[in-house]
């Protein structure tokens, strides 16, 4: 999760509009696209894109929820990157990306380690958001 976030790169209140009419929504950068597609599910647990944009905890729980299922569907690394996406060169982009953070990290092997805190994760995002500005 830490470096998801670290590699999405969002923030609190956050909306990242994009050329082809989707947005992508809060820290984890939730993409307007599967709104859509899992409306049902996220609306019967109160969720709506508003409190996904204002409230970090429920687009943690979105984005942990999602990747918990293509994790589960499609295995670890396979799933990792289609969090973000299912077309094939989109999804290796991402993987390569989150490769790089998870060895810079100390998490080269894909195992976590206890020693990578909340505020590394803060610190990398931040990092990420400096070199988009």
């Amino acid at each position: 999760m830490y470096a998801t976030l670290a590699l999405e790169g969002g923030s609190v209140g956050h909306i990242a509009k994009h050329s082809n009419g989707n947005s992508d929504i809060g820290p984890w950068q939730i993409s307007t696209y599967w709104l859509l597609k899992w409306s049902a599910e996220l609306k019967d647990n109160g969720f709506s894109q508003e409190i996904l944009r204002d409230n970090g905890c429920a687009n943690a729980w979105v984005a942990a929820w999602r990747i918990a299922a293509e994790t589960t569907r499609h295995g670890d690394w396979d799933g990792l990157g289609r969090y973000h996406s299912g077309t094939f060169d989109l999804k290796r982009k991402y993987q390569q990306k989150l490769r790089k953070i998870l060895v810079a990290t100390g998490y080269g092997d894909y195992r976590l380690r206890t020693s990578f805190s909340p505020v590394d994760a803060i610190n990398l995002a931040n990092k990420n958001i400096e070199r988009t500005n």
